[in-house]
Order: C-alpha cells, then structure tokens, then sequence
C-alpha cells in the first residue's frame, strides 16, 4: 500500500513503501524531520497574484427538489487556474467542521474551497436557525433516499454554484476536488461517478463539444464509512479508469478497527494490481480519531498531506480554463 511519503524525501530510518497486500504503517510516528512534507505554497500564491485573500462568505445553494442549502464560499486570489475543493461533512455534522483550518489553508494555497450543509444537517434543516457554532455530532435521522439525494440533488446545486464561478473566472471547476469525512465520503465517490458519467453536450464534434462533466479529478476520503443506497464498490471500480487520470487518497486512524478495514478494501480496489499506484494513496495516522477530526492534531499533519495530494493530483493538471456554456444555449 502507497503512503504519501512518495510526495517527499523521508528520513533513512522512515519505513520504505511497500505495495504487497501487507498492512503498510509507514509515517505513523511523527516526529521533528520524520517524512515531513513541504508547507503548503500560500505565501508564493499571494506573490504571484496581487488580489488579496477574500474573507469566507455564506452563500445558498438551490436544488431542484425546492431545498435551500447552507453553504461557505472561500474564493481564491488566482483567478480561472485555481482548483476547486468540496468539502463534505461526516453525519450528523455541517460545514463547521471545515471553518478552522484546511478551508483557510487551502484557499492560501490557491484553491477555492466550498462547504456545504448537506441536507438534514446543520443550516440546511428545516428552521434550523441561527448558524450554530457547535462542531459536535448531531443525531439526524436519515433514509437511504436522503443520501442518494445529497448525491443527485445537493451536490448537482453546488456543481451549479461553481458553473457560475468558473464562467466568471473566479476558479477552473475542470480541476474539482472532493474531500469527504465518514459518510461524506460515501457521498463523494458515489457524486464523481455520476459527475464522469455525464455525456458532453451536442453542440459540436469530438473534443469540440461543451462538457457538462468529469471534472472531479482528485478524492480524499477521511475515514470512509458503509452508507445505505451509495455503495462504494461500482463506482471505485469505474473511476480507476487509468484513462480518466482519477486520483484517491484515502485516510484512516490505526486504532479505528472498522474504519481501517474499510480504507484498506477501499484502497486495494481502486489499485487492483498495482496499476494505479501513482494516483492512489492510503495513509494510516496513529491513534482513534476519525474524519474530519484527523485534522485536529497537528503533529499528525493530515492537513499538510491533503494539500500536497491536491497539488500533485489538481494543480499540475494540464486542463486549462474553458467556456462551459453550451453554444446551443443563449446566456
């Protein structure tokens, strides 16, 4: 199993890659100069692009089911090249899990960060209210048509949002990143499978033709978790299409027994036999903790990793911007 120790040089001590079907623990222990990857490269986005850093602002995202989801919106100062990251919450959480931290590192790095409250959960509830400040878990009660839901109705609504975006050249959506926590996860793969599978529109011939998809590049699963309706297995077996240049880096703490062996079945299957290696990841961190609260300690450096998977896997990418609004449509 690959570690991202890959993205940078470790010390002679660290435990070398491996990519048997052994269990891989290599960069568990963290300690000063341990296969420590590079900061994230805020400050040099900033140098090379005067526009300063907007503060996050909320915003609503409309589905076509009639819901009204609560969202966060971190614009990037790099204008139609940045990368775009979702990030979706675990269950029973909302988009304040995200708020301190990765959102604000990655939009510094030069992305442009979308949370949303998916819904059920946090301002997207029916008189939720005021914007809570609480990060805990909140009992919700689901079915498997609501998750299916977040997948065809609440994500197509924030793909709208970033549509307009990147027809004003505020981000490039052809360099989308996911980041999901526990059920978010499951939400993630099952939405970049829908989002691969849409056909481009007819209004040309071959390359020519206006895509309306295959835009979510790159994966990052935290503690990736079984949700009824959106099983992961259909789609990861479609989605490690080498020819689809679909990256998967997959997170898990070492202590967390049913998570872990979640992660590794997820991992061995978008790499069957190794053909995916440069493009899939699975890194186990020491301890219990699981999704978006691998986050929290900063020795681990989850937050460190995930922004150098996003680099390697969103912003090398040759996708330059285009115009994504069908010649067959009037603006």
């Amino acid at each position: 199993m690959k570690s991202l120790q890959s993205f940078g040089a470790c010390d002679a001590d660290t435990p070398t890659l491996r990519t048997s079907r052994a269990k891989f623990f290599g960069c568990l222990a963290v300690v000063a100069g341990a296969c420590l990857l590079a900061a994230p490269r805020g400050a040099q986005a900033q140098a090379n692009d005067p526009k300063p850093i907007q503060p996050p602002r909320d915003v609503t995202f409309k589905t076509k089911d009639r819901i009204d989801l609560a969202g966060t919106y971190w614009e990037s100062n790099i204008g139609r090249e940045a990368p775009v990251i979702i990030l979706l919450h675990r269950e029973g959480g909302n988009r304040l899990e995200w708020t301190k931290g990765i959102a604000s590192s990655l939009q510094l790095a030069g992305y442009a960060v979308i949370s949303v409250d998916l819904r059920g959960h946090g301002q997207s509830k029916v008189n939720a209210g005021a914007n809570n400040p609480n990060r805990q878990r909140n009992k919700v009660k689901l079915i498997p048509q609501d998750y299916k839901n977040m997948v065809g109705y609440d994500l197509e609504a924030v793909k709208a949002f970033i549509l307009d975006e990147h027809q004003d050249s505020n981000l490039n959506m052809n360099k989308t990143g996911i980041v999901g926590a526990e059920m978010g996860a499951a939400v993630a793969v099952s939405y970049a499978l829908l989002d691969w599978n849409k056909p481009p529109h007819p209004d040309g011939i071959g390359p020519n033709r206006t895509p309306r998809g295959q835009d979510v590049r790159a994966l990052v699963l935290l503690s990736p978790e079984k949700v009824p309706g959106l099983p992961y297995a259909r789609p990861l077996t479609i989605l490690r299409n080498p020819e689809w240049n679909v990256h998967l880096l997959v997170a898990v703490g070492n202590q967390d027994r049913n998570g872990l062996r979640e992660a590794e079945k997820l991992y061995e299957l978008f790499n069957k036999v190794g053909q995916n290696e440069n493009r899939s990841f699975l890194q186990i961190y020491p301890g219990k903790l699981r999704g978006s609260d691998l986050l929290t300690p900063k020795e681990l450096n989850v937050e460190t990793h995930i922004t150098k998977f996003f680099e390697q896997s969103l912003k090398s990418l040759p996708a330059n911007w285009r115009n994504r609004r069908s010649k067959l449509y009037s603006e």
